[in-house]
């Protein structure tokens, strides 16, 4: 039975939400020369659109011997890109690393996979939170609405007993009933005859023009 091979942690590490690695970590684990594994992947016949998602030229940064900055150019891999491109690497010691790599693929995914499953738990539970919330406020709305009709119910049960009141009382005592059109939660205003004429003299010298009063048949 062949021994389990180590590779270093970070051989596969998450880019972009996914679990890619690098050309140059392939390099360094199968010991070869970095430009080789970029001439390698760049020498894969694959079709465009796999290459595309496969495989991201990007950059990096290295100090050379003067100590100076270096950019130079390097890919990163998905799982399906490595596999494609490590089908070239043959021999044991190769066979063995390609295992161990395709390993720690399967443990960057699961984990990635574990955290999206419970972060979809989590929005659930703040989606059924809102809801309730939402349903909470619903109930106290309609309470308030179904008050709020009660209310205008009574006060127009209220005033129109005092309409009532107001006529009886103006039919027996021969006075002048005056409302007001507009929301009016204390009873009429009662008046007699000679008191209403003084006010509407009053309001036509005051105003000008007369207003209409109610009159008694």
């Amino acid at each position: 039975m062949n021994e389990i091979t180590i590779i270093p942690a970070d051989a596969v590490t998450v880019i972009d939400s996914k679990p890619m690695t690098t050309s140059l970590k392939i390099a360094e684990i199968f010991g070869k020369q970095h430009k080789n594994v970029i001439q390698a992947i760049e020498k894969l016949e694959c079709s465009q659109n796999f290459g595309w998602l496969n495989f991201q030229l990007t950059e990096y940064l290295w100090k050379n011997n003067l100590g100076k900055e270096v950019k130079s150019s390097m890919y990163n891999l998905t799982k399906d890109g490595f596999v494609f491109l490590a089908m070239g690497f043959k021999g044991k010691t190769a066979a063995q690393f390609k295992e161990t790599y395709i390993t720690a693929f399967n443990r960057i995914e699961e984990t990635l996979r574990q955290i999206i499953i419970k972060r979809n738990e989590h929005l659930a539970n703040l989606a059924a939170d809102l809801h309730a919330v939402i349903q909470k406020k619903d109930n106290e709305l309609g309470d308030a609405e179904l008050e709020f009709e009660e209310r205008v119910d009574l006060y127009k049960s209220e005033r129109g007993m005092w309409i009532n009141i107001a006529s009886e009382f103006s039919r027996k005592t021969d006075t002048h009933i005056v409302h007001n059109p507009d929301y009016q939660p204390s009873p009429p205003v009662l008046m007699t005859k000679e008191q209403d004429v003084r006010r509407k003299a009053a309001i036509e010298r005051r105003y000008g023009k007369p207003i209409m009063m109610e009159k008694h048949s």
